[in-house]
C-alpha cells in the first residue's frame, strides 16, 4: 500500500491492477500471474493482448 519511489507505486499499482482484472474475468490469480510472468518476457513488445486474463485459457 505505501511505496517509496514512484517506481515502486507503479509496480504496485500493476499488480493490483492484474489482480483486479482477474477478479473481473473471472480467472484464478495465481494462474494469471504465472502466465503474465512466464509467458510476457518470451513476447515481443506489442503483443500485449494476449497476455491479459481473458486471453490466458
Amino acid at each position: 500500500m505505501f511505496s517509496g519511489t514512484v517506481a515502486e507505486a507503479n509496480a504496485s499499482a500493476m499488480v493490483y491492477s492484474l489482480m483486479l482484472a482477474c477478479w473481473t474475468c473471472n480467472v484464478e490469480p495465481y494462474a494469471c500471474l504465472l502466465h503474465v510472468l512466464t509467458e510476457r518476457p518470451q513476447r515481443a513488445p506489442g503483443v500485449d493482448v494476449t497476455a491479459l486474463p481473458h486471453s490466458i485459457y
